[in-house]
């Protein structure tokens, strides 16, 4: 399993790139990575882009908050506001349907 976290930027694109792209697993399968991203810093359109080359589009959260007192307090509304709100948020500015967002999180 291959995972990435936080903002998608242009940055950090052409590493994805180089590491992602054009690479197959002994199988035949194209190299899959999951990307946990946050509103925060990302790009969309690069997220967009990832998506449809296959790759994994899965949440942090909104705010990225790395107190663990922020979530053990988080009430239901916080909670939507930081996982909901930006699945709806991917799925309107990455162009991706909010079903293809995988709202499993991870939390730092």
């Amino acid at each position: 399993m291959l995972t990435f976290d936080d903002g998608v930027t242009g940055q950090n694109y052409p590493v994805y790139e180089r590491l992602l792209f054009n690479r197959k697993n002994p199988n035949g399968a194209s190299v899959g990575a999951t990307f946990f991203i946050t509103h925060e810093n990302t790009n969309y359109t690069l997220i967009h882009d990832l998506w449809s080359r296959g790759h994994e589009i899965a949440l942090h959260s909104i705010t990225h908050q790395v107190m663990p007192s922020y979530w053990v307090d988080l009430n239901v509304t916080g909670w939507e506001a930081e996982i909901v709100d930006q699945r709806e948020t991917v799925a309107t500015f990455a162009k991706i349907p909010e079903a293809d967002v995988s709202t499993l999180t991870f939390i730092a």
